[in-house]
């Protein structure tokens, strides 16, 4: 399962969750049983040649159409923002579909 994560910074100690047009670099995260494979960050998502499961968004008024078209299942955050309570919140299923 692969999950794409817009996010504010290039760094994934510190990296919190942004809105699609304000993204500095997107969180790849690959979850494999219940647990993180591994998290790379990207400068853009075309940089992504991985196949993507879901995007999370910050906010559901965003422009996903993209996303959509290709087939990848978006959710909404509530209150999350790192990358790590992200994931978590995607395991017990605390994210909203759009």
């Amino acid at each position: 399962m692969n999950i794409l994560i817009p996010i504010d910074s290039k760094e994934k100690s510190t990296a919190n969750i942004a809105n699609l047009s304000d993204a500095r670099a997107w969180a790849f995260v690959s979850l494999n049983n219940g647990n993180i494979e591994y998290i790379d960050i990207f400068k853009t998502k075309n940089d992504i040649e991985k196949l993507i499961d879901f995007v999370i968004i910050k906010n559901k008024d965003e422009n996903i159409e993209e996303f959509l078209e290709e087939g990848v299942e978006v959710l909404v955050v509530s209150f999350q923002k790192t990358i790590e309570e992200i994931v978590e919140a995607y395991m017990f299923r605390e994210l909203y579909e759009i």
